[in-house]
């Protein structure tokens, strides 16, 4: 069970994330965040440093939680089906709709040009962990040497394509952006598995 300090700490990081999704990093304000979380704005340094450092904690608690998203309900599945199955909830209708609740890197990547050099570290270290776990989905399906930047590349077409997606305002053109950034990933996903595929059976020959 969380402490009444962990609580208030997981208040403010949900606040967080939800403004910094809505509104971008330069848009919100501590004093935002604390009011949108129903707490005072002195509290705030009892849990956190500085903006920056709530920024770079609710882009991680924002990871954990879409990765449990994405993935739940995949664990039985071998690892290509898993990993289609991830992209595709990924370049979803639902998530293009959950702006306010889904993945925390199309929303602010627009606003990383202005932000401080600070926040923008933060995001681009966001940016490797999604890359980074997409890794161990990746498992049979790449040798390991490969698996990071095929992880990049589905990484960048889920990314770019539901910010794509969202900067669209007819549904069928959004429909056509998600529907076609998905069947590129699973492409992307076949050729690589065959590809380990094939390596694997010339070695075992």
């Amino acid at each position: 069970m969380r402490s009444k300090k962990q609580r208030t700490r997981l208040r403010i990081l949900q606040a967080a994330a939800g403004l910094f999704r809505q509104r971008g990093y330069n848009n919100t304000s501590v004093d935002d965040v604390m009011a949108k979380a129903g707490l005072t704005v002195g509290g705030f340094y009892a849990h956190f440093k500085s903006k920056q450092d709530l920024f770079a904690h609710a882009l991680e608690h924002a990871a954990r939680e879409g990765r449990s998203a994405l993935e739940e309900g995949t664990e039985g599945l071998h690892a290509a089906d898993r990993l289609k199955a991830y992209v595709a909830r990924y370049l979803s209708r639902e998530h293009l709709a959950a702006v306010d609740r889904g993945c925390l890197l199309p929303p602010l990547l627009g606003d990383a040009s202005r932000a401080s050099n600070d926040a923008r570290d933060s995001l681009e270290k966001a940016a490797r962990r999604r890359f980074r776990n997409l890794i161990p989905l990746l498992g049979t399906v790449a040798p390991a040497k490969e698996r990071e930047k095929l992880g990049i590349a589905l990484a960048g077409l889920c990314v770019g394509g539901l910010s794509l997606a969202r900067g669209m305002q007819t549904p069928d053109l959004q429909d056509e952006i998600l529907s076609s950034c998905r069947e590129t990933g699973f492409g992307l996903i076949d050729r690589a598995e065959r590809a380990h595929a094939t390596a694997n059976q010339g070695a075992c020959s």
